[in-house]
């Protein structure tokens, strides 16, 4: 962070910053516990390569873009926290038409069912947005997008 601030209000202190990327808020400490306002922002956008068994770390961020370069048999994330999670997957510039599994616990809506990118051109962009709840990521998807 490259501005810290520390005051007072009443006895508990209170963190004024802002961040490298424009990012401002306040933390501090009430009779709740602590609390933060202020706006939270994802710094970087997380590039992946793809593979066939692609198990994605929450830990690097919450926004993820996944160029297929083949078929991903089985797509997870491991470390998790309560949150959004999107995930953008880009079909390679030349074949195009790789398809993605996912693991079980992504529920997408039982009338549209798992996402189908097999169909897709080279350079198509697919969009999955997740809610995660602790147990499983609560997702919809846009397709064919270019």
């Amino acid at each position: 962070m490259s501005n810290i601030k520390e005051t007072r209000e009443g006895t508990a202190p209170t963190l004024k910053f802002t961040a490298d990327n424009n990012t401002v808020g306040t933390m501090g400490k009430d009779n709740d516990g602590f609390k933060f306002e202020g706006q939270v922002s994802q710094k970087h956008l997380i590039s992946k390569t793809c593979d066939a068994t692609m198990l994605i770390n929450a830990r690097e961020g919450n926004i993820f873009t996944i160029t297929l370069t083949e078929d991903v048999t089985d797509f997870d994330v491991v470390n998790a926290g309560i949150g959004t999670y999107i995930f953008k997957f880009v079909q390679d510039a030349v074949t195009g038409g790789w398809g993605v599994t996912f693991d079980s616990k992504f529920k997408f809506e039982a009338s549209a069912g798992d996402p189908d990118f097999t169909g897709d051109a080279a350079s198509v962009v697919n969009i999955v947005s997740c809610f995660f709840d602790g147990t499983s990521f609560w997702s919809t998807y846009m397709l064919n997008l270019s």
